[in-house]
Formats: C-alpha cells, structure tokens, sequence
C-alpha cells in the first residue's frame, strides 16, 4: 500500500514502484540498443553480387584449359554460359544460384534455350570474390541477352537477389536491382 488510512506515504512502496518504472524503461532501451547492433553487424556483413561485363581478366576457368578469359558472358562450350559475378560486399555470399531468362534483340521473350536451363549452383562466394557459374542452357551457340537473377543469402540466413537485364548487342548489363528476398 502507497498510503495508509491516516494519510503518511510509504516510502518504500513509492521507491519500489519507481525503481520497478525505471527497470521497465532501462530494458526497453537496452533492446532498442541491441536491435540497432544487430541490424549494424548485419549491414556490415552483407553480400552484394553483381555480374561482370568488361575487359578485366579472371582465373576461374584454368581448369577447363581456358587460361584467363574476359569478365564478361561468354560461351564455353555447346550449352554452357559462363556468367562472371562479383561480391562487393563486406560479408560472403552464402548458397548462391544464377539463372537467367532469355531475350532477343529486341528484349522479349525468345526460343534459344527453350530445351531447358540448368541453374549454377555454388556453395558461396567470398567478399570482394569473383567467380564465373556457368549455367547450362540447351540449344545455346552465342551470347544473347538475357535476365540474370542471383540469389543467394548472408550469414545470418536473409536472403537476397540481385537482377540484371544484359545487352548483348552493347556487352554491358542494365537495369541492375538488389533487395532482400523473402523466404518460401
């Protein structure tokens, strides 16, 4: 009781209330903080991968013979698209799978690769790693344009997904996107 019937205070109750209001604020805060933290160690842990279309050279097809070849899509053999990305994020790329969406000249949908598609599979790729998936594709003889999709997760399981629409035509990619993926 705060009070008792002839009108004093009890003084201990008041100051166990207030202390109990001041714990209740000081945890609220403290989970405020902790949130915030989490969310930074996060951000500063994520992947962002993003395709390659230019002259630099990569070392990631030595053992299919090829030597270094341009970070760019390429042809590797009958069916297989090479497809060169790079994690310029601050944290690896965890459970990461490309596959694209073919176009013709003109950006619509088109036939080359109606036999089926093959998605590239890789367990991960490093921050500030490149690496060349290579997706197979039926009916594949020259690079067409086409809707790249990544996916992939950072370390704490959030998924991601990065689009890009490449202009074979110009050798570039345009329209590149990257957010976070929900969960199925």
């Amino acid at each position: 009781m705060l009070a008792s019937f002839n009108g004093t205070w009890d003084w201990t109750a008041v100051g166990t209330l207030a202390l109990a209001a001041v714990t209740g604020v000081s945890l609220l805060f403290g989970w405020k903080s902790l949130r915030q933290g989490q969310k930074e160690v996060e951000e500063a842990h994520r992947p962002v991968l993003v395709p390659l279309a230019d002259s630099r050279r990569m070392d990631v097809i030595v053992d299919a013979g090829m030597g270094p070849q341009a970070a760019r899509p390429d042809v590797i053999a009958s069916d297989e698209l090479r497809v060169p990305v790079e994690n310029i994020g601050t944290g690896p790329a965890l459970h990461v799978e490309a596959s694209v969406q073919m176009l013709n000249p003109d950006g619509g949908p088109t036939g080359v690769g109606t036999g089926g598609m093959e998605p590239a599979v890789l367990a991960g790729i490093k921050a500030s790693g490149s690496v060349a998936p290579i997706i197979k594709i039926r009916g594949l003889a020259e690079v067409p344009g086409f809707w790249l999709t990544l996916t992939y997760e950072d370390v704490s399981g959030k998924g991601w997904i990065t689009k890009a629409r490449y202009i074979a035509n110009g050798n570039r990619y345009e329209d590149v996107t990257v957010n976070t993926q929900e969960k199925v």
